[in-house]
């Protein structure tokens, strides 16, 4: 009796184990942010489910208020719109000199949601983090703002 119990948990645990794999291998998308070099322009793909904590807090938090951050950016209707508009947002938050080290920024996009998100990059031997914002694409609203540590 004492065996077959141990097998029927060995078998629920591997059955277990095999689900996790699978699905991390087949559903869980990476954040497939770009570019990683200066003149690549390509577009990445994200969730906008994601970011859903930096939302939240952003959202909560009193320093992001309208006097801090510009209203609708207007429609942005490309890539190179919404990398422009969310880097100079961006550099007027956290300014020029912080932002310096963090070139060139990544652009993604979010098809369900109509959102963009741009974020600043590191060089692979250096610590820490970089800006972040999130604009809605119909009307260029900011979604969230926030700098990694």
């Amino acid at each position: 009796m004492k065996k077959q119990f141990l097998i029927g948990i060995i078998a629920v645990l591997m059955s277990a184990f095999i689900g996790v794999c699978v699905y991390m291998v087949f559903f869980k998308k990476a954040d497939t942010l770009a570019p990683v070099k200066e003149d690549d322009d390509t577009v990445g793909t994200f969730k906008l489910e994601w970011y859903s904590r930096q939302i939240d807090w952003y959202v909560g938090n009193e320093y992001f208020q309208k006097e801090d951050v510009p209203g609708p950016l207007g429609f942005i209707d490309s890539p190179q719109t919404a990398k422009e508009k969310g880097v100079a947002v961006l550099k007027e938050i956290y300014g020029e000199e912080t932002l310096k080290d963090e070139e060139p920024f990544g652009i993604a996009f979010d098809e369900k949601n109509q959102v963009w998100l741009i974020q600043g990059t590191l060089p692979d031997n250096m610590e820490g983090g970089v800006a972040h914002i999130i604009i809605q694409k119909s009307d260029g609203k900011v979604i969230a703002v926030w700098h990694d540590k």
